[in-house]
């Protein structure tokens, strides 16, 4: 199941980026939790999460619900972009 959603968001979030050629999901499972790991460009990051949060929340809302069945908490989190070390 995991694969499938993995697939649904990858769609999903292609769709609503500007650099869709940037857009990754991993999967991360532990015993309790499936969390989706997204990194777009970060320029993106605003459109993924969206104001005050809806978007990302929304998406949440959406992955919990299809774990539901597996009992399992499934939770989407967007990677930051990586800070440039500065020398």
């Amino acid at each position: 199941m995991d694969q499938t959603v993995q697939e649904w968001l990858v769609r999903y979030l292609k769709a609503i980026v500007n650099h869709p050629d940037e857009v990754q999901v991993a999967v991360r499972r532990g015993q309790m939790t499936v969390v989706y790991d997204v990194s777009v460009n970060p320029s993106d990051i605003g459109r993924v999460k969206g104001k005050r949060g809806k978007v990302i929340q929304a998406l949440n809302g959406l992955i919990q619900f299809a774990g539901h069945k597996e009992k399992l908490r499934h939770v989407v989190e967007v990677m930051d972009a990586p800070q440039e070390a500065s020398h």
